[in-house]
């Protein structure tokens, strides 16, 4: 649920609306993971900063994300992505992005610490878990700041994608909806419906959903249009998930949502666009 409650800010920014479509459905044909982590390449690098043991720890900035991405490894890779629960910047160049690896509790985050000058780290350290504070705060372990080149050619890998929903429908059909953790969007989201021997990739042609709520998706199944409604409003607004309904265009089904969400889809098999 937790990519659901940042991506209804951003919604709410933008209407509260977003759609995709294509003129035909294409089949989902070819097996796959929905949850793999989708490749990824370091960009835009703010600093490489390395410990003492030789562990390496790099920030990146890609055009169009909004805050700075962390990766820790060996010298000799992977570099693996890690999830930031949270950052700040000065907007002079001092960042502090607070990480670990996805769904870590707060006492196992670290914080990584940079001052950037011209697009490049000039001082990098560690900090404890949950720091409010930029370079020179308590507790701080320096890392020696090293050229990019450390890191050409290295193995990158991405954070995994996490479950949104599984909606179990009155006629035995289910629907699961993924997305990336650190979702941007409504395209983000991936929704797959079928049997759970045959979960197909569906086209997502609408996606909308308001500041508290639940959302609408309406998705292709060859020729028709299905539509997924959650009623309901977030447990921090004192709700929760409520009555959900498929209309297939010529029935309305009920659905239940698993709760808690399950964190992974074993019993499923996944065919993607």
């Amino acid at each position: 649920m937790r990519s659901f409650l940042r991506l209804s800010l951003a919604l709410a920014i933008l209407a509260a609306c977003s759609s995709r479509s294509s003129g035909s459905a294409p089949s989902a044909s070819t097996p796959c993971d929905p949850l793999a982590p989708p490749p990824t390449s370091l960009s835009n690098p703010l600093g490489v900063g390395q410990d003492d043991q030789g562990t390496l720890y790099v920030a990146d900035l890609p055009a169009g994300i909004d805050e700075p991405r962390v990766f820790v490894g060996p010298a000799a890779g992977p570099l693996v992505r890690q999830e930031v629960f949270g950052s700040g910047s000065t907007g002079s160049g001092e960042y502090t992005l607070s990480f670990g690896p996805p769904g870590a509790a707060l006492a196992s985050q670290q914080a990584l610490l940079l001052d950037v000058a011209n697009g490049t780290a000039t001082q990098m350290a560690l900090g404890p878990a949950g720091s409010k504070s930029f370079l020179g705060g308590p507790g701080e372990t320096p890392l020696t700041v090293v050229g990019a080149s450390a890191v050409a050619g290295l193995g990158i890998v991405n954070l995994p994608g996490e479950v949104d929903y599984v909606a179990d429908v009155s006629d035995g059909s289910s629907i699961v909806v993924t997305s990336p953790i650190d979702v941007q969007s409504s395209a983000d989201f991936h929704l797959f419906y079928g049997t759970a021997d045959a979960m197909a990739e569906r086209t997502i042609a609408s996606f909308n959903q308001t500041l508290s709520g639940y959302p609408t998706i309406a998705f292709q199944v060859g020729s028709a249009t299905y539509t997924m409604a959650i009623g309901g409003t977030f447990e921090l607004d004192g709700g929760g998930p409520g009555p959900g309904t498929l209309d297939t265009g010529s029935a309305t089904l009920a659905f239940t949502l698993r709760t808690p969400t399950p964190s992974t889809l074993a019993g499923f098999s996944f065919a993607c666009l």
